[in-house]
């Protein structure tokens, strides 16, 4: 999944005069969009660039990040990680907690100008973490991937 894609399509969403169902829509993915930024950065790190030879390993690692790792363990290593790194925790987090209202919560409503500050947020923390060293992101895949114990 092309996470500018998924920028792209929950603006689409939350364009114009948007009903509730679209702007619910719209958080929900641009979470996605976070959370397949990252399960692709952790592929692209452990297995390299996907390509025709590597593909289904590239894939096993894409489809092995979970959601409620997604943020957690970044939380419990703070001082390991640069600033874009925790933004990027704190905001997934945050979006995280949204998408599940949005998905989830029949007595929520979504004003477009917070939907439009979540989109933003997400896209901002992606372009900020993708700018990180291969390092810091090896870090994050492993602490995302591996978990803690």
């Amino acid at each position: 999944m092309d996470w500018v894609e998924l920028i792209r399509a929950s603006r689409l969403l939350a364009g114009g005069q948007p009903s509730q169902g679209a702007l619910r829509r719209a958080i929900s993915t641009a979470y996605y969009a976070m959370f397949h930024a990252l399960a692709s950065s952790n592929a692209d790190i452990i297995v390299g660039t996907k390509t025709r030879s590597n593909q289904s390993d590239w894939t096993a690692i894409y489809r092995s990040l979970r959601h409620f790792r997604a943020e957690n363990p970044l939380y419990g290593w703070p001082h390991l990680f640069s600033q874009p790194i925790q933004n990027f925790a704190v905001i997934i987090a945050g979006i995280k907690k949204q998408r599940e209202d949005a998905d989830y919560n029949p007595d929520v409503s979504f004003a477009q100008n917070q939907v439009a500050t979540w989109i933003d947020r997400a896209e901002r923390a992606i372009h900020d973490f993708n700018t990180s060293t291969r390092q810091e992101r090896s870090m994050v895949a492993i602490a995302t991937l591996a978990g803690q114990r």
